[in-house]
């Protein structure tokens, strides 16, 4: 018997690419930016400048700021000390060598990690309530870390209660929006007035003076 194998070796890019900020040529970007005309360019409804925005931005970015892979190890959270971290390690440790959360040498560490972990959490959010006039947004992306929801827009009904789709939310408030806009009127009042009534030369001297 007899065959033949062929075999082909293919590469994968790595999956966990981010742009890297901190290495972005931020001068350049600018000065493609204040290149474009935006009058000319954001026209249409309100959908499509913004698709075009968007396309501007993408080829900014995939031109002018460079990609890093992901780290293999887990960002650790802003409250965790170096205690914490020894701590947890320990308990992770003896976890794999005993398989077994019943041992008194895991239940003891893994006891001392999470006291651990509720006084490092307190005394970090203690400090952040200290400095939130100074360092808000500390305190802000601290927020947003720990809340879960997520904001999102939608879904819109139109008159006849149908949804409408994602791409065109952007028209109805526009519409919307446009519906309820009001120019005010800034011009100085008309005089109404008699004749006799209107502000004429005045004379003075230095006796009245």
């Amino acid at each position: 018997m007899e065959w033949t194998v062929q075999l082909s070796l293919q590469t994968s890019s790595p999956k966990n690419l981010y742009l890297d900020f901190s290495k972005a040529d931020f001068v350049v970007i600018h000065q493609a930016l204040n290149k474009v005309d935006w009058s000319h360019t954001l026209q249409g409804d309100a959908n499509e400048p913004w698709m075009t925005l968007a396309a501007i931005l993408r080829d900014l970015e995939a031109r002018y700021i460079p990609k890093k892979k992901d780290s293999k190890y887990t960002k650790k959270a802003p409250w965790m000390s170096h205690k914490v971290v020894r701590l947890v390690h320990k308990k992770h440790r003896l976890y794999n060598k005993y398989k077994n959360r019943h041992r008194p040498a895991y239940m003891k560490t893994a006891h001392e990690a999470d006291t651990e972990i509720q006084c490092a959490k307190r005394s970090f959010e203690n400090k952040l309530a200290e400095k939130i006039d100074t360092d808000r947004k500390s305190f802000n992306a601290y927020i947003r870390n720990r809340s879960h929801a997520k904001p999102s827009v939608g879904p819109l009904f139109s008159d006849n209660q149908v949804p409408i789709e994602q791409d065109k939310m952007a028209e109805e408030f526009n519409k919307y929006f446009t519906s309820v806009f009001t120019i005010e009127d800034t011009a100085p009042p008309l005089f109404r007035g008699s004749d006799n009534d209107r502000l004429c030369n005045i004379h003075t001297d230095e006796s009245l003076v």
